[in-house]
Order: C-alpha cells, then sequence, then structure tokens
C-alpha cells in the first residue's frame, strides 16, 4: 500500500510540473528542456514584467503594458545576440518603424539566472533605472534566450510610446 501511495504523489508532482510551467517561471529557477518552449518564455516574460510594474506603481507610475509587436522584435535581439555570441543594442530607429512607438528605450542583461536578478541589475544601473522609471513610456516588449553554454539568460526589454 505504502508503494501505490508513492507512486500517486510521484504521478501528481510529474503533472503539476508538465501543466505548470509558468509556476516555475515564476520563481526564476528553471532550466528550459526548449529554448522555444513558449509557455515557460511567456511566464518568464509575464514576472519580469509584473517586477518592474512593481518598481513602477510603487513610484506613482503607470504599468506598462505588453505588445507583441515589442515582444517579437526584442526576442530578436536576443536571438541575434544569442546567434552571433554578442551583446549590443538594437536600432531603435527599427523599433519605432515596426511598432509605431513614437518614444523608445531599451535594457538588455545577460548572464542571470532569474528574472528577479534581471530586474535588480536593471535598478542598480542608472541608465536602465532611468527606463524602467521614465513615465511616458506606457508599452514594453520583453525577449529572452537561455544559453545552454552558460546556463544563464539574455534579456532584453523593450520600452515605448506611440
Amino acid at each position: 500500500m505504502r508503494g501505490a501511495r508513492v507512486l500517486v504523489l510521484a504521478l501528481v508532482v510529474a503533472v503539476t510540473l508538465v501543466l505548470c510551467p509558468s509556476a516555475e517561471a515564476a520563481s526564476g529557477r528553471f532550466r528550459p528542456k526548449k529554448e522555444h518552449d513558449a509557455k515557460v518564455m511567456a511566464g518568464y516574460r509575464k514576472e519580469i514584467l509584473r517586477l518592474i510594474n512593481r518598481e513602477r506603481t510603487g513610484r506613482g507610475l503607470s504599468p506598462l503594458r505588453a505588445t507583441k509587436c515589442a515582444n517579437r522584435f526584442a526576442r530578436g535581439l536576443a536571438d541575434q545576440m544569442d546567434r552571433e555570441n554578442s551583446f549590443h543594442h538594437s536600432d531603435l530607429g527599427d523599433l519605432i518603424r515596426r511598432c509605431g512607438y513614437g518614444s523608445v528605450g531599451e535594457n538588455i542583461v545577460y548572464g542571470v539566472r532569474s528574472a528577479r536578478q534581471a530586474v535588480d541589475a536593471w535598478m542598480n544601473s542608472s541608465g536602465h533605472r532611468a527606463n524602467i522609471l521614465t513615465a511616458e513610456f506606457r508599452l514594453s516588449g520583453i525577449g529572452l534566450v537561455y544559453d545552454d553554454s552558460r546556463h544563464a539568460w539574455i534579456v532584453v526589454q523593450d520600452f515605448g510610446r506611440r
């Protein structure tokens, strides 16, 4: 009977891990099985945006709203940096043209292992912090890639206003 209980418990844990990848993403302590696991990436993006919006609203600023266009743009830069083994900002004129933004900003970070580490790194950098706390920014896109060789994330956050 004890063996049956252990088996049931193991099955419950396995099903929970398979059906709830965003819970893993929210904790920030996970390694995706596949770089393009859409549910895991969406959960990780959501957690970064939640943490950023907590910083903003705690200072009386409006929360940012994610857009598909900016998410795609940010993911494109994260993919490019991973592919080229580089670390650089994008041409923000492309973000203005593609997403119809009037003003833009961008934060990038490499080597973090959680959403909290990404946001903390940005908040501890005056230029990145200024982007996060720019009142005129209302829209955001977050792109990320997991670097398997270094077991760390490349994270890009683009900001804008129409």
